[in-house]
């Protein structure tokens, strides 16, 4: 049995990242994560992720879940992180069944701590345990992601009560 990892690359295409703009963003993808672990039904807890394997230059970290997963779990991890970070390449825009609306608001928040920076992410393969290749994501995709909650809400019922009107 594996654990659910994932590889993030902050700011790819500079040379490191300001303090402020690298808490901020490591924490929204902390929330993010957990979220991603509710949905496919892990047990969550606080500190439940820990980052190790870091490189200079851009930040490289590893992100690994603290928990034996088994494969459905993983792949589930997988297909929640590809939706996301293939969200621009699909034309279906209907987020997988497992995922809560509330991940997608953490993702959209992830999304918008990112100002001039793309933030990269890479699954491992839930039976190998490669690392997949990375893909990119920026600040845009944070508009394109809250359409998907914030669709028009039909209303169909009646008011109870006394209508009265004046002038």
């Amino acid at each position: 049995m594996k654990p659910i990892r994932l590889r993030a690359r902050f700011n790819p295409e500079k040379d490191g990242i300001a303090l402020s703009k690298l808490g901020k963003q490591v924490s929204a993808l902390d929330g993010f994560l957990r979220s991603v672990i509710k949905d496919i039904g892990e047990e969550d807890a606080p500190n439940s992720w820990r980052a190790y394997n870091f490189k200079n230059g851009s930040v490289f970290t590893t992100a690994e879940f603290n928990a034996v997963t088994n494969a459905e779990s993983r792949s589930k991890f997988n297909s929640a992180i590809d939706f996301f970070t293939h969200f621009n390449d699909k034309k279906q825009v209907n987020p997988p069944d497992f995922l809560h609306v509330r991940t997608l608001g953490k993702f959209s928040s992830l999304c918008q701590s990112l100002d001039d920076e793309r933030l990269g992410l890479a699954t491992y393969h839930p039976k190998t345990g490669r690392q997949n290749s990375f893909q990119f994501i920026d600040k845009s995709i944070a508009k394109k992601i809250e359409v998907l909650f914030e669709a028009d809400i039909l209303y169909y019922g009646s008011i109870m009560g006394h209508t009265h009107s004046w002038n």
